[in-house]
């Protein structure tokens, strides 16, 4: 874990190279998420980092209770308080619960394969019955900045073996190489 929280505590002193907080990428993305998660309850964003979409989410829907959970101490350092979000330190592997919904974006492409099998069981642990999934991942040719590229059926693969049904994958329509995983815990 500390591999990991190393990396992106360097990060977070470079926003500039953050994807996900350009403001062209974060409506797109905050709009997807809202047409998966309910309209109440508690939801998770896992990887949350300076909480770039977790604000933008609890903003536009003030019924649903936002945790974001970030390895990073620098990247929660940079987040967005007060509340609305809640924010936590811990990884995939140690998520809270029980939530109503979660998401993850710019974060399965830093996990190899065993993290990422890790990361999908321990959130349906922690998922109540018949709560979705959002996991935003990325196919493709390796990128300088990205460790590890998944074939979609290769994650929707690790989706179902965690226990998720209705899981698809499907390209994103605005950023080239982008995809969504969605699924659910059954009820």
């Amino acid at each position: 874990m500390s591999t990991l929280a190393d990396r992106w505590d360097a990060y977070a002193n470079q926003p500039e190279l953050h994807v996900c907080s350009l403001p062209e990428t974060t409506k797109a993305t905050v709009e997807r998420i809202l047409d998966i998660m309910p309209a109440a309850g508690h939801v998770l964003d896992l990887g949350c980092g300076p909480g770039r979409l977790a604000v933008p989410v609890a903003d536009t829907a003030p019924d649903l209770h936002v945790i974001g959970l970030d390895i990073s101490p620098r990247m929660l350092a940079r987040a967005a308080y007060p509340p609305p979000v809640r924010y936590i330190l811990g990884d995939g592997e140690h998520a809270v619960g029980p939530i109503d919904g979660a998401w993850s974006v710019f974060l399965f492409q830093h996990l190899n394969v065993g993290l990422a099998a890790g990361y999908l069981f321990d959130l349906f642990q922690h998922l109540n019955p018949g709560a979705p999934l959002l996991v935003q991942f990325i196919v493709g040719d390796h990128h300088v900045d990205l460790d590890h590229r998944y074939r979609p059926t290769e994650l929707t693969g690790l989706a179902e073996a965690a226990g998720f049904v209705d899981v698809t994958a499907a390209p994103d329509d605005t950023i080239p190489d982008w995809w969504w995983l969605t699924a659910r815990r059954p009820t």
